[in-house]
C-alpha cells in the first residue's frame, strides 16, 4: 500500500457526541478493511478542526478508494453521521510533514499472567496520561466493549517509492510495519 490517494470522511453534526459518531464510522470501516487486508490506511487529521471531526482514508489507487466507498456508503453510521468527500490524489511533489498513526496496545484482562501486577492497568493509565485519542469499539465475536487507542508520531522521511506498507485491519500502523502518511491540510 502506497498513500497515493485519499478521501476524507467528515463527521457531521449529529445527536451523538462527535467521538461516538466517529467510533461508529470506524467500526464500519474496520469491516471493509478486513475484507481487503492491507489496502487502506487511516489517519485522523486534527489541523484546524476539533478531534474526531475527520477520518482520512489513504489507498494506493483511486479504484481502491472507489471500492471502499461503494462498500461503506450505505451504512447507517455514514448516511446519518458523515459526509464522504471526493477522493483526491496526494500531490506527487508533496514535501510537507508526515505522521504515523499507530495503535496503542492495551492487553486484554485475560492476558494478565502475574496476579497483582497489572500491565493492562499501567497501559490504560499511560494512554490517559498522554491524552491519547480512542474509538469506543465493540467486538462482533464476543460482544465485549473496548477502546481502540492510537498515537500519532511524526515521521521525517516520508514514504519511499519501493517501500510497501501493510496496515492492520483498523488501517493503522503496526510496530513491524509503520506507515508514514502525508499531513495534507
Amino acid at each position: 500500500m502506497q498513500p497515493n490517494w485519499f478521501c476524507d470522511i467528515e463527521v457531521g453534526s449529529t445527536p451523538l457526541p462527535r467521538p461516538m459518531a466517529a467510533s461508529a464510522i470506524a467500526r464500519v470501516m474496520h469491516g471493509a478493511f478486513r475484507q481487503h487486508p492491507g489496502r487502506y490506511a487511516l489517519a485522523m487529521p486534527s489541523q484546524k478542526r476539533p478531534p474526531h471531526s475527520v477520518l482520512r482514508v489513504f489507498a494506493s489507487t483511486r479504484d481502491e478508494l472507489d471500492t471502499l466507498i461503494d462498500a461503506i456508503r450505505d451504512a447507517k453510521a455514514l448516511t446519518e453521521q458523515a459526509v464522504i468527500h471526493y477522493p483526491r490524489a496526494v500531490p506527487e511533489d508533496y514535501d510537507g510533514s508526515w505522521s504515523i498513526y499507530q495503535r496503542f496496545r492495551i492487553p486484554a484482562r485475560r492476558s494478565e499472567r502475574i496476579p497483582g501486577r497489572s500491565v493492562r492497568l499501567k497501559r490504560v493509565q499511560e494512554a490517559n496520561a498522554n491524552e491519547l485519542s480512542f474509538f469506543q469499539m465493540q467486538s462482533n465475536s464476543n460482544g465485549g466493549r473496548f477502546r481502540l487507542y492510537w498515537e500519532v508520531k511524526p515521521h521525517s522521511d516520508g514514504m519511499s517509492e519501493n517501500n510497501e506498507a501493510h496496515p492492520d485491519s483498523w488501517g493503522l500502523s503496526t510496530t513491524t510495519s509503520p506507515i508514514p502518511l502525508p499531513d495534507i491540510s
